[in-house]
């Protein structure tokens, strides 16, 4: 990492607060659980941080800030398998296994902690149309490598951070134990973040916002709606962003439902499809 920086303080470029034009990468969930080999490895992963790496290196003179959100978790939490148990004792199989409102009314699935709790949260869920909760395996797990942020990405982070005196902002996210957490700014519960609330609201000091991550299917497209819906009335702002397509990759199995809920986006509040490939800001 030294000797990356060291490079990255030859560039001599102009300090990211005095860009005319203001830009934000924002970057979701680029940690090593979400890449292929990880934990909750997302196919297609490796090729799409190769494509953001080249993109933020021949963009360094035009990206003035770079926002990274970050999936923090711990095993006892509502998604993770030790928290469910069936009429035998097991716990549930990652990935395969949804946990429905009527599966523990009927004793299908018993929580182990918080009963009545994980109880209205299916309900809750249920109510306001949200996914229903699946089981994922255990990952980005604090002090863990997956929940760390893949090292060759956090390189040109970092080579950008130097290069253009730019801070990178770091958005937490997933810590309730009784709430999943797929957007940045919203527990699946409705529940706001206010830290990265903050952020949210600030997101209007930027001309054009470029945003990428993993997965597509999920924790992007989640992130992306909170801020549409947030700046709905706002349509110089929604127009303005631009989802880099070939640097997310949806999780297997959804890539139809995924590229229907993009479609709608583009649809509703005008934002743009990009593939980084080449592209020049």
């Amino acid at each position: 990492m030294n000797k990356v920086l060291a490079e990255a303080g030859k560039e001599h470029l102009v300090p990211a607060s005095e860009d005319e034009e203001r830009i934000l990468l924002l970057v979701v969930d680029q940690q090593n659980s979400f890449m292929e080999g990880g934990e909750l490895g997302v196919p297609g992963s490796v090729q799409d941080n190769i494509r953001l790496g080249k993109f933020m290196y021949r963009n360094l003179h035009k990206i003035t800030q770079i926002a990274l959100t970050q999936d923090v978790h711990t095993p006892l939490q509502i998604f993770h398998p030790c928290w469910w148990v069936d009429r035998f004792g097991n716990h549930p199989v990652p990935i395969e296994t949804v946990i429905t409102v009527e599966a523990v009314m009927n004793g299908e699935w018993t929580p182990v902690y918080s009963p009545a709790k994980s109880l209205a949260y299916l309900q809750e869920l249920q109510r306001g149309g949200k996914r229903e909760l699946r089981i994922w395996p255990y990952h980005c797990l604090a002090g863990t490598k997956g929940v760390q942020f893949e090292s060759q990405f956090m390189n040109l982070v970092y080579f950008h951070s130097v290069a253009r005196r730019s801070t990178p902002v770091i958005l937490e996210k997933g810590q309730d134990p009784l709430s999943e957490m797929y957007g940045a700014f919203y527990g699946e519960d409705g529940v706001a973040s206010e830290e990265n609330r903050v952020f949210l609201d600030g997101m209007l000091d930027y001309g054009k916002v470029y945003i990428a991550g993993q997965a597509l299917s999920h924790c992007v497209l989640d992130t992306l709606k909170h801020i549409l819906e947030h700046h709905a009335n706002n349509r110089t702002f929604t127009e303005s962003i631009h989802l880099l397509t070939d640097c997310s990759s949806p999780i297997p199995g959804s890539e139809t439902v995924t590229e229907d809920a993009v479609r709608e986006l583009v649809k509703r509040y005008g934002i743009q499809l990009a593939e980084a490939e080449g592209l020049m800001l």
